[in-house]
């Protein structure tokens, strides 16, 4: 489609998510903002000139923000081993057989992502198995949750790890019978490893980034309302803004270990543009569950005696929030065990009223708390940013390691009825990055090929709020709710298209739906009809 200084939207479902004003019959655009919303023939003639989008029975909403990414290291990944999917460790080898036959080049590190150890059936891999396919290599495959790395005997001779290398505090290097290292890293147990793989080049980086970005339009999503990569997708989307090529809001984060030097030069919460903006210090309380490593109140059901693995005590914790806030500088807290979520909303609520006022502290992840928490959270000011397409991979996982617990995981029902703000996102590459499908997990809590059904039904929400939560209740997490989220006028012109009205259909063909037009700014940047 052509670009156009001023566009009208007519003909079909619209869906604000303004709660002043939910439906519209007719939407108009004028450059990068929206300018008119209002019955169907009712907008004022100096409009008269817009081009016509003819919804034709189609739904009209915000374009879609994911709230909280990994965004460069999905473009990385995306030319990367990948291991999502796979059932054994036969079928893993495979697709490293497969990347290997194809790579352009077959030196240097191999490096992978996506091992889902509980489709695995429990059984870790071990070093050797890689040795075997990658034996003058060094190769580092990270599992399904990024908490833990398969690596081959190569990889630890060049990290220094050995038999009598010393277990960090906060992670763990597993060992065999006589005490060798068996080739997997729990946690932080991985750096000496990740520190030796050589960093991707500024164009590297911006070419994968490039082609994400138009994956990314291809599923309606034109904002990441939470980046908690590291300082590398700053300085890529700064490149490609002074390019030209940035198409993607960004709302980046900041990791706890460069509080410091962001102190010192005086970045504060909700600094930069209506493209990229800096959002909140990133801390980690815990680890994940697909690790067992997120930290429990009490212990795992399939592993008495683990509780997981906390990151800081409560004075260290104390100590981080006072010179973030004291600085101008909001948090985000990931926290995924009910222990972890503990410790986040009972701190995090110490300072409530000290973090900046536009840019609300947030939970990432919360996928599992205690009833008791409920109250305090709802009073805390906290936002929950959470991935409900995380359900889907994780119901049985949930089942068995947390047992009669898992009632409060994921507990979007629960949340809202509590009036607690939610931001959704995907976690990517963690999953897919597919707005549909995190509102399909949502509403529906399972995938639609499982004949289970709807997983905790109790917990499922309506369309609206799921769509809330990947467009205005995202924007609200990033501290732009002024200028993104709803279809309102004055606020920016990003709009998607969807082949059918998701709210009139039954939950489970919500996964079906697909984009057919994508618009940032007022600009179209996915036409599906070309």
């Amino acid at each position: 489609m052509p670009r156009s200084h001023s566009y009208r939207f007519t003909n079909g479902s619209i869906v604000t998510m303004d709660p002043d004003n939910p439906v519209a019959g007719e939407v108009i655009t004028q450059g990068d903002r929206i300018v008119w919303v209002g019955n169907r023939g009712d907008a004022p003639t100096e409009y008269r000139r817009a081009r016509e989008i003819d919804l034709n029975k189609r739904l009209l909403l915000p374009a879609f923000s994911d709230a909280h990414t990994h965004f460069v290291l999905h473009a990385l990944g995306l030319q990367r081993v990948d291991l999502v999917g796979t059932s054994s460790l036969a079928t893993g080898k495979a697709r490293i057989k497969e990347h290997l036959k194809n790579e352009k080049s077959a030196r240097g590190w191999v490096i992978g992502q996506g091992l889902d150890i509980n489709l695995w059936k429990g059984k870790w891999p071990n070093r050797k198995d890689l040795d075997a396919l990658i034996p003058d290599r060094p190769a580092a495959i990270w599992t399904h949750d990024h908490h833990s790395m398969w690596v081959n005997s190569e990889a630890l001779k060049r990290a220094k790890i050995t038999q009598d290398t010393p277990d960090p505090n906060d992670g763990e290097i597993v060992r065999d019978s006589h005490g060798e290292p068996t080739g997997i890293l729990k946690e932080s147990a991985y750096k000496p490893v990740w520190s030796k793989v050589p960093k991707p080049s500024d164009a590297e980086m911006k070419r994968a980034t490039l082609y994400a970005q138009a994956l990314a339009h291809e599923q309606g999503c034109v904002a990441l309302g939470g980046d908690m990569g590291d300082t590398n997708t700053l300085r890529v989307f700064r490149a490609l803004q002074s390019q030209n090529k940035l198409r993607m809001r960004l709302w980046k984060s900041v990791p706890v270990d460069k509080l410091d030097d962001a102190i010192a030069l005086g970045l504060t919460s909700g600094l930069g543009d209506e493209w990229i903006k800096i959002g909140a210090v990133k801390i980690f309380l815990d680890g994940a569950l697909g690790s067992r490593t997120a930290w429990m109140l009490k212990p795992y059901s399939s592993e008495p005696g683990n509780t997981g693995i906390p990151q800081y005590t409560d004075k260290e914790f104390r100590s981080i929030l006072q010179r973030a806030s004291k600085n101008g500088l909001s948090v985000c807290v990931h926290a995924i065990g009910d222990a972890a979520c503990r410790q986040a909303i009972r701190i995090i609520g110490e300072y409530a009223g000290k973090f900046p006022k536009h840019q609300p502290p947030r939970i990432e992840h919360l996928q599992i708390i205690d009833k008791a928490d409920l109250g305090r959270l709802a009073r805390s000011g906290i936002v929950c940013s959470m991935q409900p397409c995380h359900l889907l991979t994780d119901r049985d996982y949930c089942d068995e390691h947390w047992g009669r617990r898992s009632h409060m995981a994921f507990a979007f029902r629960t949340l809202a009825e509590h009036g607690i703000p939610m931001a959704f996102g995907s976690d990517v590459p963690i999953e897919p990055l597919n707005p549909i499908e995190g509102i399909g997990a949502a509403v529906y809590r399972s995938r639609p090929e499982d004949k289970r059904g709807s997983w905790h039904k109790k917990e499922r929400l309506t369309v609206w709020e799921a769509v809330h939560g990947f467009t205005a209740g995202a924007a609200y997490a990033a501290g732009e709710s002024h200028r993104r989220g709803m279809i309102r006028p004055g606020q920016l012109a990003d709009l998607v298209i969807l082949d059918r009205n998701i709210f009139t259909i039954k939950p489970v063909e919500i996964f079906d739906a697909a984009v057919d037009l994508t618009m940032v700014g007022g600009e179209p940047v996915f036409d599906r009809s070309g």
